[in-house]
């Protein structure tokens, strides 16, 4: 089947998800052994006739003016159903990246000891140049409160430790012990 619908990105257009398609089970079960007798473009006609239409079925939108957000609804998607990496560590780095983003996220309180954190999650995406990940998020992601007390602490107050390499699961599992209670 032809759809344009799916490779927009490719192109340099806003790829939206893609509607559920159903597969026609029956077109994979076709076997043509000892079927000399079918008259195959009768057959298929519909199919057919879908392709020779293809140039009538132009996909246009909107040009992509810079890469798509992280928290892009199409990206949310995207990662969820595609298997992204290729080897074991790669899967670890992301998934490293994706649990200190879950610490930063829901650390966006005002207490001291959260502040901590965010800031020791921050360093770390940072580190991994992965700090992308903390901005633009959603509301759905933020916290429902914020309130801006004069005394408490900030990562603008108080200078963190920067990692100047990316972290491992060890570094932070070491990070996060030093946290004060």
């Amino acid at each position: 089947m032809y759809h344009p619908d799916r490779v927009m990105r490719q192109f340099g257009l806003i790829q939206m998800i893609p509607p559920l398609q159903s597969t026609n089970i029956q077109l994979h079960k076709i076997d043509l052994r000892g079927k000399t007798d079918k008259d195959w473009s009768v057959e298929h006609n519909a199919y057919v006739c879908m392709w020779n239409e293809r140039a009538s079925n132009i996909a246009t939108d909107e040009s992509l003016e810079e890469p798509m957000d992280f928290y892009n609804p199409y990206m949310l998607w995207y990662r969820r159903i595609t298997r992204r990496f290729m080897s074991p560590r790669g899967a670890i780095a992301e998934a490293l990246a994706h649990g200190i983003t879950s610490i930063h996220q829901l650390t966006l309180g005002d207490d001291v000891s959260i502040a901590r954190i965010r800031d020791v999650a921050a360093s770390t995406l940072t580190g991994r140049h992965a700090d992308y990940r903390m901005h633009n998020m959603p509301s759905s992601f933020q916290a429902s409160h914020h309130s801006s007390h004069a005394d408490t602490p900030s990562r603008h107050d108080t200078p963190l430790y920067t990692p100047s390499v990316p972290l491992n699961e060890l570094g932070l599992h070491i990070l996060l012990q030093l946290l004060p209670t």
